[in-house]
C-alpha cells in the first residue's frame, strides 16, 4: 500500500510539473510573432522544445550586440566596428529602443539630430551627410537580420531616407609610391628598427600582389606551399574565397628575415590577439611615414600619408600604368567582381596571373 501511494505521488508530481510547461505553450502560441510563422515545422520545434525564440518587440540594442559579437567571431572586424559606431550614435539619440519603435520618423528624427550636430566653437557641421548614410546602412543591416531572426514584420523604417541625405560622389583616396621609391625602400637599411619593419612590411605587402596587412601579419605556414602562397582575405570572414600567387624572391627574402619557429604554426613572432593587431597596425602605420620622411620619400599624387593599405594602391595603380586587364590585377590582389557572370567564369591560368605580377613588381614591359 505504502509502495502504491508513493508511485502515485510520482506520478502526480510529474503531471503537476507539466503544467508550468503548458503555461509557456500556451504564452508562446498567442504571441503575435509566432501567428505569424509559415514553416509547420519551426513552429512545432519552439512550441515542444523551446528551441528559437519568438520574440514580438525585442530590444534593438541587445540584438545590435548580438549581432556585434557574432561578426567578431567571424573575423569580421571592420563590420563589428561599423555596427557599433551606428548603434553608439543612434543610443546618443534614442538611449532605449525597441524593434517596434523603429520606424521612418524615428529615423528622420536621427537625420535631423545629426545634421543638427556641431563642432566645438564653431557653426560647421560636426557630421557630413556620407558618415550619416553609412549609420543609416548599418543601423538598416541589423535591423534586416533582426526582422528574419524573429519573425519580425518589417516595417519599412528606411524607405525614402537617403533622399535628404546627397553627397557628391568621387573617387576614393588613393595614396601609392612609384617604382623609383620602391627601389629605395629596397635598399634601405635604416638605424631604428621598428622603422625599417614597418618599410620591409610594406614591400612584403607589394612583392605578395598588393595584399592586406592583417593578412600577412596573420599568414600561416600551411599558407605557404611550393613557392606560392594561398590567402582567404580575413576581413571577408565567411564570404572569403581561396586564392593564391607566386612567391617571388624578394617577398620569401623578407619572411625569412623576420618569421619564426613553426611551433604555433604561424610565419610571424606577433602577439595574434586582435586588440594586439590593432595596435601593432597603428604603430605600423607611424613607422612607414617616419621611415619615408628619413629616406625622403613624397608618395603620389599628393604626398598623403602611406598607410597599410598603401601597398595595395601601389600594386594595382603600376599595374594599370602598364595596362594590364584588371580582371587579372583583380584576381591577383584577391578582389572578385560582383558581376552576375562572374560565378560562371574560371580564373585566368597561374602563368597569366604570374605574368603580369612579375611585370609589376619588376617594372617589366
Amino acid at each position: 500500500m505504502g509502495q502504491y501511494n508513493r508511485n502515485r505521488w510520482v506520478s502526480l508530481a510529474r503531471i503537476s510539473n507539466l503544467y508550468p510547461d503548458i503555461a509557456e505553450i500556451k504564452k508562446t502560441a498567442g504571441k503575435k510573432a509566432f501567428v505569424q510563422l509559415t514553416d509547420f515545422d519551426k513552429a512545432f520545434r519552439i512550441l515542444l522544445t523551446g528551441q528559437g525564440k519568438v520574440i514580438d518587440d525585442p530590444c534593438f540594442y541587445s540584438y545590435a550586440d548580438k549581432r556585434i559579437a557574432y561578426m567578431y567571431h567571424l573575423n569580421r572586424e571592420g563590420n563589428a566596428e561599423a555596427y557599433q559606431l551606428a548603434i553608439n550614435e543612434l543610443k546618443k539619440f534614442r538611449p532605449k529602443l525597441r524593434y517596434s519603435q523603429l520606424d521612418r520618423s524615428l529615423m528622420m528624427k536621427f537625420i535631423e539630430f545629426k545634421k543638427s550636430e556641431k563642432k566645438k566653437d564653431s557653426d560647421e557641421r560636426k557630421v557630413k551627410n556620407g558618415s550619416i548614410r553609412t549609420y543609416i546602412a548599418e543601423i538598416r543591416a541589423i535591423y534586416n537580420k533582426c526582422s528574419i531572426e524573429y519573425n519580425l514584420p518589417d516595417n519599412t523604417p528606411f524607405k525614402g531616407v537617403f533622399t535628404d541625405l546627397p553627397i557628391r560622389k568621387r573617387r576614393a583616396k588613393n595614396v601609392y609610391i612609384d617604382h623609383e621609391a620602391i627601389d629605395k625602400v629596397k635598399k634601405s637599411n635604416l638605424k631604428q628598427i621598428s622603422y625599417q619593419r614597418s618599410l620591409d612590411l610594406s614591400l612584403l605587402q607589394f612583392y605578395l600582389g598588393g595584399q592586406y596587412l592583417i593578412d600577412v601579419y596573420y599568414l600561416k605556414w600551411s599558407q605557404i606551399h611550393k613557392k606560392r602562397v594561398y590567402f582567404e582575405r580575413i576581413k571577408l570572414g565567411e564570404k572569403k574565397v581561396e586564392f593564391d600567387v607566386k612567391l617571388f624572391p624578394e617577398a620569401e627574402e623578407l619572411i625569412n628575415k623576420y618569421c619564426t619557429s613553426q611551433k604555433d604554426g604561424y610565419v610571424f613572432p606577433w602577439d595574434k590577439d586582435r586588440s594586439r593587431y590593432k595596435t601593432f597596425r597603428d604603430n605600423h602605420r607611424r613607422n612607414v611615414k617616419k621611415g619615408l620622411e628619413i629616406l625622403e620619400i613624397q608618395t603620389l599624387p599628393k604626398n598623403e600619408p602611406f598607410n597599410s593599405r598603401s601597398p595595395r594602391h601601389t600594386f594595382q595603380t603600376l599595374g594599370k600604368f602598364k595596362f594590364i586587364d584588371p580582371d587579372i590585377i583583380r584576381e591577383i590582389v584577391g578582389h572578385e567582381r560582383d558581376d552576375v557572370d562572374t560565378v560562371y567564369k574560371d580564373k585566368y591560368p597561374e602563368n597569366v596571373r604570374d605574368d603580369a605580377h612579375k611585370r609589376i613588381i619588376y617594372n617589366l614591359d
